[in-house]
């Protein structure tokens, strides 16, 4: 059964408070753009992306360090909030849920404005969690592909030198 462990490489603890991870190259690419998206068009002070793991995997951080409590993160529905009121900073946290509906993790974003996210807005955050998804998918779906792939070769080789 695929898990958030089966899309991200190993995880490995540097010291007690911090884990990290390793990810494709290509993958860590499209979370850069999708960082530099997010925090250009939402004009967003800081942005996380974080594996849905006990240890809360941090995958990408930009900004100013993003202090959200685990019940924050149960629903697995899109959460906007006020998070201060006098200079009205919006906290949005969008569950990334893949096609297979494992909750792979959340993006995380605060923000200065006078308002909610518009739906315009919304649709543009969508969409951007969407490529991610379809990006998460496509490697894990190559990844598999590649190593049935060895494993048909490697079952072709031991016919051939046990015949």
């Amino acid at each position: 059964m695929p898990n958030v462990e089966s899309y991200i490489e190993g995880v490995s603890l540097i010291d007690e408070q911090q884990l990290t991870t390793s990810l494709d190259n290509d993958i860590q690419t499209n979370i850069e753009n999708i960082a530099e998206l997010i925090l250009n068009i939402f004009d967003a002070s800081s942005f996380s992306i974080v594996a849905n793991q006990p240890s809360g995997v941090e995958l990408y951080k930009s900004g100013s360090e993003i202090a959200v409590a685990k019940e924050q993160l149960a629903d697995d529905i899109f959460n906007e909030s006020i998070i201060e009121h006098d200079l009205k900073i919006f906290r949005v946290i969008s569950p990334i849920i893949l096609p297979s509906n494992l909750k792979f993790g959340w993006l995380i974003f605060e923000r200065a404005s006078d308002s909610l996210l518009t739906e315009k807005e919304k649709s543009i955050l969508n969409s951007l969690q969407k490529n991610f998804v379809n990006q998460l998918v496509q490697r894990k779906n190559s990844f598999s592909m590649s190593f049935s792939q060895i494993v048909k070769v490697c079952s072709v080789l031991i016919n051939f030198i046990t015949a």
